[in-house]
């Protein structure tokens, strides 16, 4: 279906977006009875019935919310890529979402409509809160949604899968207050995020062997056996929805421990909220936790390099032991607190 650039109420650089019109319902039917596209979202392919229930959907919420999951094309060739928009979420949150044809994966698309609708939506003032979500097999859309800066929340249930699909949020205003809550298995995608790209944005081209060690499916597995120990206590820093943070405490399992002797076994911030306290707001719930636990003295161990945590540790009044120990080829530091 030949377009004209004018046809198009908007582009980005390679993406020419419109409306659906009720002309669109083969392309529709190509996009929505595809099992390789729906497989992500639905149970089943649509039927053809229900691709033009889905059109009408479409188009009624472009008459009441001026926003839809809007046809686009290639600005070069015309040809129809898929669907990529907004639509009402629950709690005054847009949605956004990308669907493509399977033969336009892997060339940018996503990215590129995706970067350019949260601009859209931000700028129009449309909304303060993007919500997006993927299959949880889809590591491709994770990978996206990481792209374009949205930072994992709790994964929720989503009817058309039966499935609990990872959650990421975006804020045109991000909210000031956080608050901590426990950890649970939902938390999982957010919690490994967060680990991952904090030791990423630490360690990257210093200690390239650990982490190659701490890839994202490994910190995911870390945290599914840590959820099942309950020696230690977790709690995630929330900033609205987005988990920027958490901190995890234990007995210390160093082999000249004291009874007395706790530990702080993690604390990580996401890379994007750093010098914003957040990470004070979990050292006081580490000590606490310990502190009410029994414990008269926080331990924890910090690579040499890190310089930044270090530093932040000596401000919260942790003292450098003699003890040190070795990981990777590089030394770790002891550090320690009296609590009581």
């Amino acid at each position: 279906m030949k377009q004209t650039q004018q046809a198009y109420f908007m582009h980005s650089e390679r993406i020419g977006f419109r409306t659906w019109t009720e002309s669109d319902f083969d392309l529709a039917f190509k996009l929505w009875s595809n099992p390789e596209v729906t497989r992500l979202f639905y149970k089943t392919p649509l039927s053809a019935d229900l691709v033009r229930e889905r059109l009408e959907k479409e188009s009624e919420c472009e008459r009441m919310h001026h926003i839809q999951y809007w046809p686009i094309f290639s600005l070069e060739t015309d040809e129809f890529l898929g669907c990529a928009g907004l639509r009402p979420h629950k709690d005054e949150q847009t949605e956004f979402g990308v669907h493509l044809l399977p033969e336009f994966w892997r060339c940018g698309y996503a990215s590129e409509a995706g970067s350019y609708l949260l601009k859209y939506a931000f700028e129009r003032q449309i909304t303060n809160t993007i919500f997006a979500g993927h299959h949880p097999n889809n590591i491709g859309s994770r990978q996206t949604l990481l792209k374009l800066g949205l930072i994992a929340g709790e994964a929720e249930f989503y009817e058309p899968t039966g499935l609990i699909h990872p959650s990421y949020y975006a804020y045109r205003v991000p909210p000031e207050n956080v608050v901590l809550k426990p950890v649970g298995m939902n938390d999982v995608n957010g919690l490994a995020i967060v680990h991952h790209l904090s030791l990423k944005a630490t360690f990257d081209g210093i200690l390239n062997e650990y982490m190659a060690a701490r890839s994202l499916p490994y910190c995911e597995e870390g945290w599914r056996k840590l959820l099942q120990d309950d020696t230690t206590d977790s709690v995630a820093l929330l900033r609205g929805k987005q988990i920027i943070g958490f901190a995890s405490v234990a007995h210390s399992q160093d082999h000249d421990a004291k009874s007395t002797d706790g530990e702080l076994s993690r604390i990580y911030l996401h890379p994007d909220v750093l010098g914003n306290s957040y990470g004070r707001t979990l050292m006081q719930w580490a000590e606490t936790t310990l502190r009410q636990k029994g414990y008269r003295v926080m331990r924890l161990w910090v690579f040499e390099v890190n310089s930044r945590a270090r530093a932040f540790y000596e401000r919260m009044g942790f003292t450098l032991d003699e003890m040190e120990k070795e990981d990777f080829g590089a030394k770790l530091l002891l550090y320690k607190k009296n609590i009581q």
